[in-house]
């Protein structure tokens, strides 16, 4: 409608709302096409069960609100503490490896958990990864 007003019909309900102009809201950043890291699902999911119950749910202990992902051509390692429990888990699968060239930053629980909610019942896909400045990007859905 004019001025951003949104009208919202359902049934019996009629509602309307102030919005806001589309150039307002920033701008989505495009998944990169360099550097993409394919990862099975059934790996990822495995690191992050067997590591998620270590990361710190305490906000003021941020630097220990993530886990870290260490890709190898040999292995895939993630870590993982809350300054009183340290989990480690450790992936040894050389056709998945050998496409990895490099070692990723630690990412928040939440996100992880998100990440592992999202994978269940997805056992053939494959999860990409890739980074810009500022942030990380993941994708399913495509063969690895």
């Amino acid at each position: 409608m004019e001025n951003h007003w949104v009208q919202i019909r359902s049934g019996r309900s009629n509602t309307k709302m102030v919005g806001m102009a589309r150039a307002n809201y920033p701008q989505l950043p495009v998944f990169p096409t360099a550097g993409v890291i394919k990862l099975p699902s059934t790996i990822l999911r495995t690191l992050i069960a067997k590591t998620i119950f270590a990361i710190s749910n305490e906000e003021s202990r941020y630097t220990l609100n993530g886990a870290l992902m260490v890709l190898k051509p040999e292995s895939i390692i993630m870590v993982a503490t809350d300054g009183h429990r340290l989990a480690a888990h450790r992936e040894l699968d050389r056709e998945v490896c050998r496409c990895f060239r490099r070692d990723e930053d630690p990412g928040p629980k939440k996100a992880m958990a998100e990440i592992n909610t999202l994978l269940q019942g997805i056992d053939d896909a494959s999860i990409e990864f890739a980074k810009d400045d500022s942030t990380l990007f993941s994708a399913s859905g495509r063969a690895c």
